[in-house]
């Protein structure tokens, strides 16, 4: 699983981002021009380094990185993909999480009629 952010500028003063996933192109967000943005995400960025914010000193690269999840997890929602690590681990609480009483069919708990 290959995961990439990158910004193309695609008017004056707006610079569009994509999640590229497994060879498909998510589109995220647009924001103003930024020129330490362009320079950070202008080339891929693995997903990882995109949203670590040890890898960059500048502002603007780290509020962008903030973005980031809130439409990621969009994106995912939206096109039924995982691409986050958390999102994983969600799932994989979900799919063994222990089974209760209450989620059992007992059928002498219930009353037949008969024709």
């Amino acid at each position: 699983m290959s995961s990439f952010i990158y910004c193309k500028t695609t008017e004056k003063g707006k610079q569009t981002f994509y999640l590229s996933f497994n060879g498909k192109d998510y589109f995220l967000f647009t924001q103003k021009y930024r020129v330490s943005n362009k320079d950070y995400f202008s080339k891929r960025v693995f997903l990882d380094n995109a949203l670590n914010h040890s890898m960059t000193k500048s502002r603007s690269v780290r509020k962008t990185m903030t973005k980031l999840i809130p439409y990621i997890r969009y994106i995912e929602q939206e096109y039924g993909i995982v691409v986050l690590r958390k999102t994983i681990k969600n799932n994989d609480k979900k799919s063994n999480r222990r089974i209760s009483n209450e989620d059992i069919f007992f059928w002498r708990d219930y009353i037949y009629e008969t024709a």
